[in-house]
């Protein structure tokens, strides 16, 4: 009799474990110091656009002076040149860069409430395991997994004293591998891991310090889905349904952050 009920009993214990509750106060985010690197993505542009529209202090970070200026200009236009909004250039690949980061959210916010990691280097191809495989390799890995591990650890006294949240937003390969991007999943397959057990770590020392893990699924970013495509995947991806929008997936990301300190795959994939 107990058999008929186990998978119902492990269904159910699914669901409360992803389950995010419906009682995000916009309002809870007003003033809050947050930091977004790759602003320059889709998903990172809609947070800071949505940051900004709740009145968060923001910095923005990624390599490109041009392509930063451009989201800090329309930030402002959109919500007023009164939009608190600052940005800097750095090469997130070298501890130099994250260093640069650091300091600047110091000095410019004199502290921090939200980290919100969205920056990645996407390589695409089968795997070879040829000479340049290899180096590419190792340059995903400092940027895909070891920037996120010092850039939060170069963070996390000014987060134990805001006892603030780190989020961190993956696509689906953080969970599924996938062909063409072996080594993308490899680094966010480790980002996962290492953010699971610094999780359970913070709390075990009741910093206070949430981490939420975000995996989001497909929306309307056709910049992936070109990657995609260049990959000879066009008869799968032409027919994928985007399953919500770029806007519903960055107020996903933000609620998750702001309300759960566990791992999140609220977005629908």
């Amino acid at each position: 009799m107990a058999r008929k009920f186990f998978p119902v009993l492990v269904l159910a214990l699914v669901f409360a474990f992803f389950y995010v509750p419906d009682t995000f106060d916009p309002k809870s985010v007003i003033g809050k110091r947050v930091l977004i690197t790759g602003a320059d993505s889709v998903i990172g542009q809609e947070l800071v656009n949505q940051y900004c529209k709740l009145k968060a202090a923001v910095v923005i970070t990624g390599q490109s002076e041009e392509s930063l200026s451009r989201t800090v200009a329309r930030c402002k236009q959109q919500h007023g040149t009164s939009a608190k909004i600052h940005h800097v250039t750095a090469d997130l690949e070298l501890p130099e860069g994250r260093l640069r980061v650091a300091d600047f959210v110091r000095k410019q916010l004199g502290g921090l409430d939200h980290v919100i990691l969205r920056h990645e280097l996407v390589n695409t191809g089968f795997w070879s395991g040829s000479e340049r495989n290899m180096s590419m390799l190792y340059r995903e890995q400092q940027v895909n997994f070891v920037s996120y591990v010092d850039l939060t650890s170069q963070l996390l006294p000014m987060l134990v004293d805001s006892k603030g949240n780190v989020g961190i937003v993956s696509p689906l390969s953080a969970k599924i591998g996938a062909p063409s991007l072996a080594s993308l999943a490899a680094h966010k397959f480790a980002v996962h891991g290492f953010f699971s057990s610094l999780r359970q770590e913070l709390n075990a020392k009741d910093s206070g310090v949430s981490v939420t893990l975000c995996v989001i699924g497909s929306f309307d970013d056709h910049y992936i889905i070109s990657k995609w495509l260049d990959c000879y995947l066009k008869p799968f991806f032409s027919t994928l349904p985007s399953v919500s929008t770029v806007e519903e997936a960055a107020n996903t990301v933000i609620t998750a952050v702001v309300e759960i300190g566990r791992a999140s795959c609220r977005e629908r994939v």
